[in-house]
């Protein structure tokens, strides 16, 4: 398990010192960030195969109760649902998250285990299309004749138990699929669908199998001259690991020292987190700048 790959939330200073000092993550309503195409993209390319791909792999009747589940959760009414998500990327050093989310590198990148999300969402790479369509579509659904083969003849009280894991991969066709435009940004998204109050199937203070609420409230930003709505999940609630941070990178041009935020680590109360700075200079392999091992 400690192979997993760490996945890097790239922000300003001020806001990175806010989620480590607070141990929260914001997960934002897709639909009022920056791209216009946000889960239409995916939707328009993925819907009538995903309906005709159910209505010919499973029983009748599964086929039917599926579709219309589908329908009525994966088209995304914005009346019945929010659907948020937090960013993240695999790679600490690309350029472009480092521009324009971090502040021309004076902000920091931090380093997460994904195990500490672990209950607040499904972790899914997104795609960025650069072949045919047709293409891509015929490779997901030979996957997914693969990945539910075992449930094509069951019954749809029998494929219950199995819903989250549909779940999972149908929410990952729409809201992980992006044009090419995006690629070098090369995202790693937790994606989060929350029914809005008058839609719930519980209370609002249900929780889940795993202790964690199943809803939670709503607030508002101002980001880009526009409202955005959001969440906080607690990611120091996970079972496990013990330490969800594994590192904080600080950009070139980060004011804050590294021997800053290693006291700010320490005060709130994260163990064996390494700090390293992306640097401009020329530093020998395993060189150590005030005891903090130092990128090149």
């Amino acid at each position: 398990m400690d192979k997993l790959p760490t996945l890097y939330h790239f922000t300003n200073c001020e806001g990175g010192s806010a989620i480590l000092s607070n141990g929260t993550m914001w997960f934002s309503e897709v639909r009022q960030l920056n791209d216009d195409t946000e889960i239409s993209f995916g939707q328009k390319l993925f819907r009538e195969p995903l309906l005709k791909w159910i209505e010919n792999r499973f029983q009748k009747d599964t086929a039917k109760e599926l579709i219309n589940f589908c329908i009525r959760r994966f088209d995304f009414d914005e009346k019945t649902n929010h659907i948020l998500s937090a960013s993240f990327c695999q790679i600490p050093k690309n350029p472009r998250l480092w521009d324009e989310y971090a502040g021309k590198n004076t902000g920091i990148a931090i380093g997460f285990d994904p195990r500490a999300f672990t209950g607040m969402g499904n972790i899914k790479v997104v795609r960025y299309p650069d072949r045919s369509h047709n293409d891509l579509i015929d490779y997901t659904f030979r996957i997914f004749d693969r990945n539910y083969s075992s449930l094509m003849n069951k019954s749809w009280l029998e494929i219950t138990p199995d819903a989250p894991r549909i779940i999972s991969d149908f929410i990952a066709l729409y809201v992980c699929t992006k044009e090419k435009k995006w690629k070098e940004e090369r995202e790693t998204r937790i994606v989060w669908l929350q029914a809005k109050p008058e839609y719930r199937e519980f209370s609002d203070e249900s929780r889940q199998s795993n202790g964690m609420l199943r809803y939670s409230k709503l607030l508002q930003r101002e980001s880009g001259g526009k409202t955005v709505d959001y969440i906080q999940r607690d990611f120091r609630e996970a079972r496990w690991p013990n330490i969800p941070v594994r590192e904080v990178v600080l950009g070139s041009n980060c004011k804050m020292a590294p021997r800053e935020m290693l006291e700010l680590l320490t005060e709130c109360g994260y163990r064996g987190v390494q700090v390293t700075k992306l640097s401009n200079e020329i530093i020998a392999p395993g060189q150590a700048v005030n005891g903090v091992w130092v990128t090149r």
